[in-house]
């Protein structure tokens, strides 16, 4: 059985690698970037970074939650493989 970095790599548990990003990125918002303001520091000539990577990460967190690894990852196939074995049954 392959190792779980593997499975990640491959498409498998993508909800659950999405929504530990999205908690990580909550975290590091509300210990480290709230304090900074909102957006990011594009010319590096303040301290800091602002939530607006954040909100990106959480939306693409969401999504991936939502709708999955997409048509062709590892998810989808087993899922498929279960369906077909249910309907044969």
């Amino acid at each position: 059985m392959p190792s779980r970095n593997c499975r990640k790599v491959a498409g498998s548990d993508t909800r659950t690698a999405a929504f530990a990003i999205g908690i990580d990125m909550l975290v590091a918002a509300i210990l480290v970037h709230v304090h900074f303001g909102f957006f990011m520091n594009w010319l590096g000539k303040e301290k800091g970074e602002g939530i607006e990577f954040d909100l990106l990460v959480w939306a693409i967190a969401l999504a991936l939650i939502l709708q999955g690894g997409g048509a062709f990852s590892l998810d989808r196939v087993i899922s498929a493989k279960f369906e077909t074995a249910k309907l044969k049954n």
